[in-house]
């Protein structure tokens, strides 16, 4: 029920940004992502499926500024605060993609962050 309606919020969150075809977020995070369990919960966008942004998919993303990062472990529903880098700590505009890549790393209590993020423009 948790992971249906982590799912439900991210799908809202995205379908309201759509108007904005050109701004995007993709990414590439190495790690154990085998299963639709792991979000990365960026400023301007939502939560979104690591999985799904491994496997090719662009995120529509308003354009402003990145404050603030997350990760989330579907399985146990805990929210996960990431340090921002300074690659990170960006203004993203119109027609710009953001970039982001790291490892995803579980630590102890299950806890979940990405190791190594660092954040590009293009």
């Amino acid at each position: 029920m948790k992971k249906l309606l982590a799912a439900v919020l991210s799908l809202i969150v995205i379908n309201s940004a759509y108007a904005l075809d050109h701004t995007q977020l993709r990414m590439k995070i190495a790690g154990p992502i085998k299963d639709n369990r792991y979000f990365l919960c960026v400023t301007n966008i939502g939560c979104i499926s690591i999985l799904n942004g491994n496997k090719g998919k662009a995120y529509p993303l308003t354009p402003g500024v990145v404050s603030n990062v997350y990760t989330i472990n579907a399985s146990n529903m805990r929210l996960h605060t990431q340090p921002l880098p300074k690659s990170c700590d960006v203004t993203v505009k119109e027609n710009q993609t953001l970039r982001v890549t790291g490892k995803l790393v579980e630590g102890p209590n299950s806890k979940v962050y990405i190791n190594n993020l660092q954040c590009s423009l293009s």
